[in-house]
């Protein structure tokens, strides 16, 4: 039985092997698909039917992916990120409160 590496280790092994550059710009593209995608959405006012679905969710895997090479290649600690969304959803929060 094969012992499958951690989905880290991987990450890791594809910036080693492609380096900053190339996964720089994988991230990139793949950030464009989801942006296609999403727009494919709107313009079918939101239709979920299973094609529409199942192609937001690989684009969203792929750059969720490619966001967890980025904190990989310029050391962004987790930290940092969760500190950062905590005090913008803060501030999205206060901005509905003054909506309501």
């Amino acid at each position: 039985m094969s012992k499958e590496k951690p989905i880290k280790e991987i990450l890791r092994q594809a910036i080693d092997i492609y380096g900053i550059d190339q996964q720089s710009t994988c991230a990139i593209e793949e950030l464009s698909e989801l942006i296609h995608a999403l727009t494919g959405m709107k313009r079918n006012n939101y239709s979920c039917l299973p094609p529409q679905i199942d192609n937001l969710e690989e684009e969203i895997a792929d750059v969720e992916l490619m966001l967890e090479q980025v904190k990989f290649m310029f050391n962004i600690k987790p930290e940092a990120i969760e500190g950062i969304k905590k005090r913008k959803l803060l501030r999205l929060k206060l901005r509905m409160e003054r909506v309501k």
